[in-house]
């Protein structure tokens, strides 16, 4: 991975149901309460405008951002970010669909789809490899499975990475990142944005072995994140 050079600024690639919402309450309270940028693309002319504003005084960026964002604003910066196991995060994503109005699959779970319908849908990245993609840099509208897209997202992590965290080892990960980017005050991180019910706890091995097909280049980056830990 990366070091934190002197001048950069430090972007936290939130990929959905890994715990970001937790790590952005962190960042904003204790660590950057007026340093702190949102990222939410697509941007809109004004909003690129008010981000080139207000990038010198930014020190960290957050959001459901994919690689290669800080070329678009012309900054040095490197990423963090964290992973969940692949199936868990399916899960999650599902559950937060279930229970969410106006989320993208919110009516159709309502008249009973099931995730293995969702998946077969082939309609929804967030449900095919979304870490390898948003790691990547690349984002297809179709369903990804070859080998180029982990090369990439591994050799980005190699390169422009300060650090890769793993919900599965959260109090490890965040105190590790602490002590890369000098953080005081992590013992009392906090846990936001739960699903309160959930429509699945568990899932067939079927399903589970479609979830593993359509999110197989993540399995392959979640492991081998984990065996490096």
């Amino acid at each position: 991975m990366s070091k934190l050079g002197v001048g950069k600024k430090v972007i936290y690639m939130h990929i959905p149901k890994t715990a970001g919402t937790s790590l952005r309450a962190f960042l904003v309270k204790t660590q950057y309460p007026s340093s702190m940028m949102e990222l939410y693309p697509p941007f809109s002319p004004q909003q690129q405008t008010d981000i080139m504003a207000a990038m010198p005084s930014m020190q960290v960026a957050y959001g459901h951002v994919y690689f290669g964002v800080h070329t678009q604003f012309n900054f040095d910066a490197c990423y963090v970010t964290f992973l969940r196991d692949p199936v868990e995060r399916v899960i999650s994503y599902y559950n937060h669909n279930a229970y969410h109005h106006g989320s993208l699959h919110h009516d159709a779970i309502q008249k009973g789809a099931t995730l293995l319908d969702i998946l077969r849908q082939e309609s929804d990245p967030q449900t095919n490899n979304l870490m390898v993609r948003q790691i990547s840099g690349l984002d297809p509208v179709h369903i990804i499975a070859e080998e180029h897209y982990l090369q990439q997202a591994i050799a980005n992590i190699k390169n422009d990475f300060v650090f890769v965290g793993l919900v599965e080892r959260m109090h490890d990960s965040v105190q590790r990142l602490a002590e890369k980017l000098g953080w005081t005050d992590v013992a009392e991180f906090p846990v936001d944005n739960v699903t309160p019910r959930r429509a699945v706890t568990d899932i067939d091995e079927n399903t589970r072995s479609v979830v593993e097909q359509y999110n197989s280049l993540d399995r392959l980056l979640y492991d081998r994140v984990m065996a490096d830990f």
